[in-house]
C-alpha cells in the first residue's frame, strides 16, 4: 500500500509528500507562516494498493481511497526577546501569547504562497 499526503496549511500554501513526516523537532514535513494569525491545518491522505497472487508479479488495484482530517488549529505567532523582572512568576498553566480566535486574530492568505513537493 502507498499513501500521498496532501497538506493544506491554511494560507493558501500546499504540500504533497509521500513522506509520512517524524513527530516535532522534525521538519521532514513543515511550513511556515509570514504573518501570524489562526490557520486551519488540513491533511487529505490518498491510499493505493497492489496484490500478488502466489508469487506472481505485483498488480495495481483499481482505484484509491482518500481519508480527510479534521482541520487541526494553529496560531501562528511571532515573538520578540525582551528583559523581564524575574522576581515575577511565570504562570506555566497557559501560553499568554495566543489570543482567542476571533474575526480580529484570524491569519491572512500568504500572497506568496505556493505549492512544493517533497
Amino acid at each position: 500500500m502507498k499513501a500521498r499526503g496532501e497538506w493544506d496549511l491554511g494560507d493558501g500554501n500546499t504540500i504533497t509528500t509521500d513522506n509520512p513526516g517524524k513527530p516535532y523537532p522534525s521538519e521532514v514535513v513543515s511550513g511556515t507562516y509570514s504573518t501570524e494569525g489562526w490557520f486551519d491545518i488540513t491533511l487529505t491522505t490518498t491510499f493505493t494498493g497492489q496484490f500478488a497472487v502466489d508469487g506472481g508479479p505485483w498488480q495495481d488495484i483499481a482505484g484509491s481511497i482518500e481519508v480527510a482530517s479534521e482541520p487541526v488549529p494553529v496560531y501562528s505567532k511571532s515573538l520578540e526577546s525582551r528583559l523581564v523582572d524575574g522576581d515575577v512568576p511565570v504562570n506555566n498553566g497557559e501560553d499568554p501569547w495566543i489570543p482567542e480566535r476571533t474575526a480580529d486574530t484570524e491569519g491572512i492568505q500568504d500572497p506568496h504562497a505556493t505549492h512544493r513537493t517533497i
